[in-house]
């Protein structure tokens, strides 16, 4: 049953607590932690509420409601959580049968070697994810409203699904990172997870306002060479990136038909109506009053 597999961790029960080595969800609330992690599984912690940050080799990763990261097998990282009230979050782990078989199936096998017993490598990049980024992420923030609930009833085939989607997800990354500006295999997979996790917080708080400078920063790369490789990467600037987001939600906004012109500006992160309108009839070839009409 799926609800044996949840474990519940809190600071009284932390010490004890060991890297589970079959399927396994840990739902935690935890606060004050300090913790070194060797020989990490491969895992997904997912952000409920408050923060928990993770470091690999000098990198940080700051795991917030509506956000998840996904650790590979074999990582050593360091994990710490501020005191005061506890941070919330869901870490889910998989057994090795279930990730050499979600690997065959991500990577296309035949049923010949789909059964074959030797295990496949796929690396899987350590980055942040959004809960709306794609379907692993649809799929993560469904998990942890049910782990949540307390009501839900699964068997091991929702790992399955997770760790498929994971390694889609990786062999996904694979391709990008191939199309950084590097000549080394690893400065390209750096740089991919750098402009990676800016395109998460892109997709989380395109609502907001967003300097594309300060996600350079955030990078660690000057706003030049930022804008270089993520148009490298993902065959748009940071802005352009930005403003479809913004735009594409605002056409479904407009089509639901609950909100005026200038409300929905507002709610899709347009500074104002003008600008708004102005992007939207250069994009869609109709002002969005026009828009509400034809839809």
């Amino acid at each position: 049953m799926f609800n044996d597999k949840i474990h519940k961790l809190t600071n009284s029960n932390l010490d004890s607590f060991a890297q589970p080595g079959d399927n396994y969800i840990v739902h935690s609330l935890l606060a004050g932690v300090n913790e070194k992690i060797d020989n990490a599984r491969v895992s997904v912690k997912a952000g409920i509420s408050r923060t928990e940050n993770y470091f690999f080799d000098g990198r940080a990763f700051a795991v917030r409601r509506g956000t998840f990261l996904v650790v590979d097998e074999g990582r050593n990282y360091g994990c710490e959580i501020p005191g005061g009230k506890p941070a919330e979050g869901v870490c889910i782990y998989f057994s090795k049968a279930v990730l050499n078989d979600a690997k065959r199936e991500a990577l296309g096998y035949s049923p010949v070697d789909y059964y074959a017993e030797n295990e496949i490598s796929l690396p899987l990049f350590e980055r942040l994810y959004s809960m709306g980024e794609n379907r692993l992420g649809i799929i993560v923030g469904i998990l942890i409203e049910k782990v949540r609930s307390g009501a839900a009833v699964y068997d091991n085939g929702i790992f399955f699904d997770v760790a498929y989607e994971l390694f889609r997800c990786g062999n996904r990354d694979i391709g990008y990172s191939s199309k950084a500006p590097a000549y080394r295999e690893s400065t390209r997979r750096e740089l991919y997870r750098r402009v990676a996790t800016a395109k998460s917080i892109i997709d989380e708080s395109f609502r907001e306002k967003t300097e594309i400078t300060s996600l350079a920063a955030m990078c660690s790369l000057s706003p030049y060479y930022f804008i270089r490789v993520f148009r490298a990467v993902y065959g748009v600037t940071p802005y352009q990136y930005l403003l479809e987001r913004r735009l594409r939600h605002s056409a479904r906004l407009l089509r639901e038909k609950r909100l005026s012109v200038s409300e929905t500006a507002e709610k899709s992160g347009f500074p104002d109506i003008y600008s708004f309108s102005s992007s939207f009839k250069k994009r869609f070839g109709v002002s969005p009053s026009s828009f509400i009409i034809k839809n």
